[in-house]
């Protein structure tokens, strides 16, 4: 979690600026799909990650549809599903299904065992590269934490 500090604390600001939940349901990417609607095996993490809850034990198989606004990389492995596809996907007891759209830009921290550890200046930059992906872009918000109304006082 301390390593998507500057990718969930982006989040958390454009919930802040937008509205915009950190957890969103599928058909924030297909509104026009009815049958995402009702669909809650899966859900966004930001606009860059699908997360596939795995709700029973022992289950060795899930059953995963992969968004029109992909295609979409496993975010341990690479592999790549094409987007608006369904996949079998084999699951693993020591992680979640986690994907990554391709083009997705990923700041990551560095090394940290507490929040009060991060600087920004020691970042990781993930790039989902995918040859489909011909344009893409990405955003980072930082202040230092502690200013109240950093971004209306420009101290960001």
């Amino acid at each position: 979690r301390y390593q998507l500090l500057p990718y969930n604390y982006t989040l958390s600001f454009l919930n802040h600026q937008r509205g915009l939940p950190l957890m969103r349901p599928l058909f924030f990417a297909e509104p026009a799909n009815p049958a995402l609607l009702a669909d809650a095996s899966s859900y966004f993490w930001g606009n860059d990650f699908l997360v596939h809850p795995v709700l029973q034990s022992g289950q060795q198989q899930a059953e995963i549809y992969f968004p029109k606004n992909g295609p979409w990389l496993d975010f341990h492995t690479g592999q790549r599903y094409a987007a608006g596809s369904r996949a079998a996907v084999s699951l693993q007891a020591d992680r979640i299904p986690v994907f990554v759209r391709a083009g997705a830009w990923i700041p990551q921290a560095q090394g940290l065992q507490n929040t009060t550890q991060f600087d920004v200046s020691k970042l990781d930059l993930h790039y989902y590269y995918d040859e489909e992906q011909t344009l893409s872009e990405g955003m980072l918000y930082d202040d230092d934490g502690l200013t109240a109304n950093a971004y209306e006082s420009r101290a960001y």
